[in-house]
C-alpha cells in the first residue's frame, strides 16, 4: 500500500514506446486504454507521447470514468462538465485538445501530461483521436492517496 499523497508508479497503459498504437480520426477501441483501477486515489496523471505525427496537428482525448470497470459501453461515461448557457445547465463532455505540439513530430515526444481529478471514480480509462491518422502511447500514474 502506497504512503498518504504519494505516487505510484508510471506504467504503460495504451502501448509503449516499442509498440505504440495507430491513433485515428474517431474514438475507436484500438485507441482506448483498458480500465485502470484508481484504488481510491485522488488524482490520475497521464502522459501523451506522439511517435509519429505524420500530417495530424491537433490530438484530443477523453476521460471515461466507470464504477465498475466492465467491457459494456454503458458502463462507461465521459468525464463532463457543466456550463450555464442563457440560464440553462448543460451536460457537455470534457475534450480537451493540444495544437500546438503535434505537427512534424517523428520521434517519441511528450505532448501533454494532464492532470484528473477522480471525484471518487473507480475506475477510469482514456481514449485518443487525432485529425489524422498518427501514433502514440500513453503511460499514467496514481497520486494523493489511497484515502
Amino acid at each position: 500500500m502506497a504512503l498518504p499523497n504519494s505516487t505510484s508508479i508510471l506504467a504503460d497503459v495504451l502501448g509503449s514506446s516499442g509498440g505504440p498504437v495507430s491513433i485515428g480520426t474517431s474514438y475507436a477501441a484500438g485507441a482506448t486504454s483498458p480500465a485502470i483501477d484508481a484504488k481510491d486515489y485522488k488524482f490520475i496523471r497521464f502522459s501523451l507521447i506522439l511517435t509519429s505525427a505524420g500530417s495530424a496537428t491537433e490530438l484530443y482525448w477523453q476521460y471515461e470514468t466507470s464504477p465498475t470497470g466492465g467491457a459494456a459501453a454503458t458502463e462507461w461515461a465521459p468525464e463532463s462538465t457543466e456550463t450555464v448557457s442563457s440560464g440553462a445547465a448543460e451536460q457537455f463532455n470534457y475534450e480537451p485538445v493540444e495544437k500546438n505540439r503535434v505537427a512534424g513530430v517523428a520521434a517519441a515526444t511528450l505532448i501533454r501530461r494532464p492532470i484528473l481529478p477522480l471525484r471518487g471514480a473507480r475506475y477510469v480509462r482514456i481514449k485518443l483521436k487525432a485529425d489524422a491518422a498518427c501514433s502514440g502511447y500513453v503511460q499514467y500514474s496514481l497520486s494523493g492517496g489511497p484515502v
